[in-house]
């Protein structure tokens, strides 16, 4: 093989030809990782652009969130100072409804004296009052002419 021309001829131009063949092979290997590679970089930012649009969302989402939160803080805080101010009416309230209760007390009290104070003054001027038949018989007493002199005189005002 490497003692005759031809033969050295025809293997230098098999060699040539396997070159031109690689380097055609490596020319379209280049061409196809080229091409694949600006497909994955096209893939790569349409993931990105996803990923950014769904990351948009979740901030839109999160700040949502957190003005949500923060109007329940507030309501939460109002409460709060609502729950407080009615804790302190009730209290208030109380306070007024025992001073009520003791006010109470004390006019239950002065009542039962008022109508203990009744009754012994009744009981005291029970006397001075004339029945029916008492009644007649001065009356008549009276009618038939005064026989002896009668004095009637009351203390401090009594009736």
């Amino acid at each position: 093989m490497w003692n005759s021309i031809e033969r050295l001829g025809s293997l230098i131009t098999l060699a040539n030809w396997g070159i031109a063949a690689t380097l055609l092979i490596a020319f379209a290997c280049t061409v196809v990782a080229i091409k694949a590679s600006s497909r994955k970089d096209e893939l790569t930012s349409a993931e990105d652009l996803q990923k950014a649009g769904h990351i948009a969302e979740l901030d839109h989402a999160n700040l949502t969130l957190r003005g949500q939160v923060a109007t329940l803080e507030t309501n939460a805080a109002n409460a709060n100072k609502d729950l407080a101010g009615l804790q302190k009416a009730a209290s208030d309230a109380k306070a007024a409804q025992q001073k009520v209760e003791i006010d109470l007390e004390k006019q239950k009290e002065r009542t039962a004296t008022a109508e203990k104070n009744l009754l012994e003054l009744q009981e005291r001027i029970k006397d001075r009052h004339l029945s029916a038949e008492n009644r007649k018989k001065l009356v008549a007493l009276l009618k038939a002419g005064p026989t002896c002199e009668i004095t009637i005189s009351c203390v401090g005002g009594a009736p």
